[in-house]
């Protein structure tokens, strides 16, 4: 920019400066909430595709191995494969319900069950924390497993 006499002048003004300053701070300051809000229902997230691609494994390997298998909820915090030593811990302020499929209530239990034939017990296991709220459907007839978010 010129200004008078063909005197150039370079940089940037004190008013340019300062809107890029108060950008920059506002961005640094809602960073923390927004990432705050964003790892649990992450985490949420991911502890659900691990509970259902676990229990398409143990729909596969009913029918493999032509025996029931069994994944329980435990005390509304972990997942447990039944015959193994395996828990899955929930994320940290997460619960987990367990609504029994109402052909099988006695079989229930807190236990989704898959039989050698390709199907299960059925139910659905609800992941809540706080406002969050995810849902694994497992079919009674196909023992297929939905995650809706």
């Amino acid at each position: 920019m010129q200004y008078g006499w063909g005197k150039a002048e370079d940089g940037f003004t004190l008013l340019e400066a300062l809107v890029v300053i108060a950008i920059i701070s506002f961005v640094v300051a809602i960073t923390p909430y927004a990432y705050t809000r964003f790892i649990p229902q992450y985490q949420m997230k991911q502890f659900a595709y691990t509970v259902a691609n676990n229990a398409r494994s143990l729909r596969i390997q009913a029918a493999e191995e032509q025996r029931i298998t069994r994944l329980e909820i435990v005390e509304g915090r972990q997942i447990r494969i039944v015959g193994t030593d395996e828990f899955l811990d929930a994320p940290t302020g997460t619960e987990l319900d367990f609504n029994p499929n109402s052909l099988w209530p006695e079989e229930a239990n807190n236990q989704v069950v898959f039989y050698p034939g390709g199907g299960s017990s059925g139910g659905e296991i609800t992941l809540r924390n706080g406002r969050l709220s995810i849902d694994l459907k497992v079919n009674w007839v196909s023992g297929a497993v939905d995650v809706e978010l």
